[in-house]
């Protein structure tokens, strides 16, 4: 009679073990991408997608040779901007149809009292149809939209076509900052014209997040979801230009971060792919954080 309770003892010791060790287990397949990160663009690889202004032909040689622009619309200076004395550039990834229209907008480098003035011209532009092989193709070119402040409020639109490549791209997004718990991941980034913030829900519970509208007037929903050691988001953006998705696919490689996402951008064509390698940034020791930060 005085064995069974130990017995009993036994095999709930035994039942609290294997939750434990499966609760190891859960956390070793998913892995904490907390910390400082400094994106190479040396090591961005792009492939797919349309075709790229300044970039190689993939099936020959030479490179495509960027549109020539047949409609411009200036863009109407904000008078918030006008008010505050901003000016500068604002950077834009346009994709172009075959047809010569801009199919898509984006911005990729930012001022953001600026930015929805530029989108709302470079989206009325219109080029001559790009040819690859006598066949109208689409081709993707970065623009850039010029406000200078003077008296008149002088706009100085669209300068020549400049080839989209790894160092372009990420212009905008060099150094991210991620704190991670077992619910959420917040990822800060830095940007020209600041910090901006996004949080990955990584509880089932909270499977999507409503990102906060951008400064281009776009609002983005995160829906992630955990593949083992790799964190997949699928990311639906809404805005003026259309609804836009994208997957990406987030994993730790030794002591780097690759960052892999996948986007459907002209329909009809093949998916752009592109691969982005993060490098952790050390943590300072105490003694180099008092050389580099010393008390006045």
């Amino acid at each position: 009679m005085g064995a069974q309770p130990v017995r009993h003892f036994t095999a709930v010791v035994t039942l609290a073990s294997a939750i434990l060790c499966f609760a190891s287990i859960r956390a070793q397949e998913h892995p904490d991408f907390s910390g400082t990160w400094t994106l190479d663009p040396s090591k961005t690889v792009m492939t797919g997608g349309p075709a790229r202004a300044g970039g190689p032909i993939t099936n020959g040689t030479g490179h495509i040779i960027a549109p020539q622009r047949t409609k411009n619309v200036n863009p109407i200076y904000p008078d918030d901007a006008k008010r505050a004395n901003v000016a500068g550039i604002v950077m834009i990834e346009a994709t172009i149809s075959p047809e010569g229209k801009v199919a898509d907008a984006k911005v990729v480098m930012s001022i953001p009292l600026l930015d929805q003035a530029a989108l709302d011209a470079v989206r009325q532009w219109e080029y001559s149809p790009t040819l690859l092989n006598n066949v109208p193709v689409p081709i993707i070119m970065t623009v850039t939209v010029i406000f200078i402040l003077n008296k008149q409020g002088v706009r100085v639109p669209e300068t020549p076509g400049m080839p989209v490549g790894p160092a372009t791209m990420a212009r905008s997004n060099l150094t991210v900052t991620i704190t991670q718990d077992a619910r959420a991941m917040t990822l800060t980034r830095d940007t020209p014209s600041g910090h901006q913030v996004t949080v990955y829900h990584l509880d089932p519970k909270d499977d999507s997040t409503l990102g906060r509208p951008g400064s281009t007037g776009t609002e983005s929903v995160y829906s992630s979801r955990w593949d083992g050691a790799k964190l997949v988001t699928a990311i639906t953006s809404s805005g003026p230009a259309g609804a836009r998705e994208r997957t990406e696919t987030r994993y730790l490689d030794g002591e780097t971060m690759v960052v892999e996402t996948v986007e459907q951008i002209v329909p009809g064509s093949d998916p752009l792919i592109q691969k982005q390698i993060y490098t952790r940034v050390p943590k300072l020791t105490d003694d180099q954080s008092r050389v580099a930060h010393p008390r006045r």
